[in-house]
């Protein structure tokens, strides 16, 4: 989806590398850049040991005002034997609606 449409959605995916134990700053600043007030968020990363580390508590900070979903962590170094992990995280998408209605 283009950005300038990314907004718009009720739902957004948001993935990024836990650098550090957050997300990287560059992230940072696109949640700073636009609105997600009443967007459900759906965070994954990958990581090497850290899971979500203090990104999911960034991100409420951030967000104050959205909807944020369990998220998926997934070991950079098994990113390979994820898909079954992938599947079932997606189906908490579909369970709430998927593209007609993103919350719960």
């Amino acid at each position: 989806m283009p950005l300038e449409n990314s907004v718009d959605a009720e739902a957004i995916f948001l993935g990024f590398p836990n650098w550090c134990g957050s997300f990287p700053r560059v992230v940072a600043r696109f949640l700073e850049s636009y609105d997600f007030s009443q967007k459900t968020l759906y965070p994954f990363c990958t990581h090497e040991g850290s899971s979500f580390g203090s990104s999911l508590i960034e991100l409420r900070q951030l967000c104050p005002d959205s909807l944020i979903m369990l998220g998926l962590p997934v070991r950079g170094s098994k990113v390979q034997g994820a898909d079954r992990a992938v599947k079932n995280w997606l189906a908490q998408y579909q369970n709430n609606g998927g593209m007609e209605n993103g919350k719960k």
